[in-house]
C-alpha cells in the first residue's frame, strides 16, 4: 500500500512546499484538487504544468491524480437536462483527464455531489443520464490510461450513489476497466456495514481509498477502530494508494502528518 496526501491540507502554503512536506514526513504522493492549481482550472497552462512536474520531480513525490473535480469553475452539472450543460460538464472531465495523464497520474476520483445530483428530475432518470455520460467517456479515459472512479456519498449530500452496492451496478453497467469505485471511511453513513466487511464485500472495485476518521478528522484523532479495516485491505492484496483527506484543519499540517505516519506505521506493525 502507498500512502499520499490530498493538497487541501496545505492551503497555506505553495506547491513546492507541499511536496516537501509530504516527503519529510514519509508519504510518497499527492492527491491534487484541480481548482487549488488555478480558481479557474480551465486556464491551467502547460507552463504551469511543467511547473509543477518539475517540483515533483525535485521531491521526488508522485503525482496520483484529481478530486474535487467539478468544484470549480461554477455551471458544471453532469446529469441536468439541459443537454448543454452536461456537454460542457463531461468536455472538462476531459481536460482533467488529459492534464492527470500529462502529470503522471492515473485516477480521478469522481464525487461532486452538487454537479451530479438529480435535480428537477427523478433518481432513477439521473442515474441513467450519468451512466451514458460515463459510458461516453470511458474510451478516452482508457485511451489515457486514466481511471474514473465512482465516489460512494451519503444521503446527506447526494441524492444518487450512496453505497457501494449502488456503485457496483452502475460501474458494471458501464462495462469498461476505466470506470471504477472507491472507498472513503468518511463516506460510509448509509452503508449498513461495517468498514471492513464492506472491504471484503467489495474489494473488485476499490481501486483506492481515501483515509480520515467517521467525522473527517484525521486517523487517531477519533475513537475509530482502523485494524479489522488495514487487516482486510491486506488480505485483499490492496496495492493501490491510500491518501489522507480531511476536512478539520484544527491542527498544523506538520501535527497531522506526523500523526498520521505514526498512526500508519502502528497499523501496519499490528498486521504484519
Amino acid at each position: 500500500m502507498k500512502y499520499a496526501v490530498c493538497n487541501e491540507l496545505f492551503i497555506n502554503y505553495s506547491f513546492r512546499d507541499s511536496c516537501h512536506l509530504i516527503a519529510k514526513y514519509g508519504f510518497t504522493g499527492i492527491e491534487i484538487a484541480p481548482y487549488t492549481l488555478a480558481k479557474n482550472p480551465q486556464n491551467i497552462s502547460y507552463k504551469k504544468i511543467k511547473e509543477i512536474k518539475n517540483i515533483l520531480n525535485d521531491t521526488g513525490v508522485q503525482f496520483v491524480g484529481f478530486h474535487h473535480l467539478l468544484k470549480a469553475p461554477k455551471g458544471f452539472h453532469l446529469t441536468v437536462p439541459d443537454n448543454s450543460i452536461r456537454k460542457k460538464s463531461w468536455s472538462f472531465l476531459k481536460f482533467l483527464i488529459e492534464i492527470c495523464k500529462e502529470l503522471g497520474g492515473n485516477i480521478m476520483v469522481l464525487g461532486s455531489s452538487k454537479q451530479r445530483n438529480a435535480v428537477g428530475i427523478s433518481k432513477e432518470k439521473t442515474t441513467s443520464i450519468f451512466k451514458e455520460g460515463l459510458k461516453d467517456i470511458a474510451p478516452f479515459a482508457e485511451k489515457m490510461g486514466v481511471k474514473i472512479l465512482i465516489e460512494v456519498l451519503p444521503s446527506r449530500v447526494s441524492n444518487i450513489i450512496n453505497t457501494l452496492q449502488e456503485a457496483k451496478g452502475l460501474i458494471y453497467e458501464v462495462g469498461n476497466l476505466s470506470i471504477s469505485g472507491m472507498f472513503d471511511f468518511h463516506n460510509c453513513e448509509d452503508e449498513g456495514k461495517l468498514w471492513h466487511n464492506l472491504i471484503y464485500d467489495y474489494s473488485d472495485i476499490i481501486k483506492h481509498v481515501h483515509l480520515n476518521e467517521i467525522d473527517g478528522n484525521y486517523p487517531g484523532k477519533g475513537r475509530s477502530d482502523f485494524f479489522r479495516t488495514f487487516k482486510a485491505l491486506k488480505e485483499k492484496s490492496y496495492n493501490g494508494w491510500i491518501s489522507l483527506e480531511i476536512f478539520h484543519f484544527d491542527d498544523s499540517p506538520e501535527i497531522i502528518l506526523s500523526n498520521t505516519k505514526k498512526f500508519i506505521l502502528e497499523i501496519e506493525k499490528k498486521i504484519k
